[in-house]
């Protein structure tokens, strides 16, 4: 029990500024103007310059691990396809949906948070890279799971160069890339640029979280909460599950072990609702699985952190 506690202490700071961001906008002390410029501050200026100090801060010999990466992206795939193949019945429009909410992480917005607290600053180097190759690659995943369904139709070949070409320009990826270059040249920033990197950084997580919170909209629950407790069972648990049991088979531990489960089993990623409609998805449906998965992280995150106490290794 006491465990327990002191995991939820941990998380505490998480969980407050998700519901903090949930007030602030039922109470409409944000404006949606508001929340779309802080949007654009998180993800334009802030996470990118911590992806990049983290980064460029770390050792690639020893950040770069391709058993982790390797893992990782085929657990993915082999969830992406299963799930495809289960979701058969389904109609076109959820299909893709379905399959995109069961791999695709919130690793920036949620996942990091939650590590930057578990973990400090070394569980941030641990994830850096892994995140720098997993961006494109659930992106090019979630193309082709919602195209897929809708193979007897044009497959959409502007909405995929669009998501190439935001993938390519995405600052995410760009930060994590100029990062690990100046890591592998050996690259130092003088101190005070450094350290206002560091301050900058340092606004991503608590803006990003009030992000999360005000996003929920419980109302899109309704109707769809078997197959969003489905979804999330798979997400939270079963998928990081997988991965866990992937990365202990290839004797893999310690932080970097934790560090990448517990991003994987961050909810749903915002941004496969958008994805969602722009590629003939059931909006709806996709809106739900974010609000469910988000709630319910909140649970799993605690039993992921307590159970990592009792690991040996």
């Amino acid at each position: 029990m006491r465990e327990i506690l002191e995991v939820i202490s941990t998380l505490f700071p998480v969980f407050f500024i998700i519901g903090l961001g949930y007030v602030l906008n039922r109470i409409n002390f944000l404006s949606h103007e508001g929340l779309e410029n802080i949007r654009k501050i998180v993800f334009y200026i802030s996470l990118p310059v911590l992806l990049f100090t983290s980064a460029s801060n770390s050792s690639l010999s020893e950040t770069f691990n391709p058993v982790v990466l390797g893992a990782v992206f085929v657990i993915s795939l082999v969830m992406a396809v299963v799930i495809y193949l289960s979701a058969a019945k389904a109609s076109p429009s959820r299909r893709g949906v379905i399959v995109q909410g069961t791999f695709r992480t919130n690793m920036v917005f949620v996942g990091l948070p939650i590590i930057a607290y578990a973990y400090g600053d070394a569980g941030l180097a641990a994830v850096v890279v892994l995140i720098a190759f997993l961006v494109p690659f659930f992106n090019f995943l979630a193309v082709i799971a919602l195209s897929v369904p809708h193979y007897r139709e044009p497959l959409g070949t502007t909405a995929v160069r669009k998501v190439i070409a935001d993938i390519v320009m995405n600052p995410l990826v760009i930060g994590c890339s100029i990062g690990l270059i100046f890591s592998a040249l050996g690259i130092t920033l003088p101190s005070a640029v450094n350290r206002s990197c560091d301050l900058i950084g340092r606004l991503a997580l608590p803006l990003a979280l009030i992000m999360v919170g005000a996003s929920l909209e419980f109302s899109q629950l309704k109707g769809e909460m078997k197959i969003s407790l489905a979804v999330s069972l798979l997400k939270l648990i079963i998928y990081p599950g997988m991965i866990l049991l992937a990365l202990v088979a290839f004797d893999q531990k310690g932080i970097a072990l934790k560090a990448t489960v517990l991003m994987m089993a961050a909810p749903v990623s915002p941004s496969s609702y958008i994805m969602a409609v722009e590629m003939k998805g059931d909006g709806r449906l996709a809106s739900a699985l974010l609000v469910a998965t988000t709630m319910f992280s909140m649970i799993t995150s605690v039993i992921w952190l307590t159970f990592f106490r009792w690991l040996p290794f």
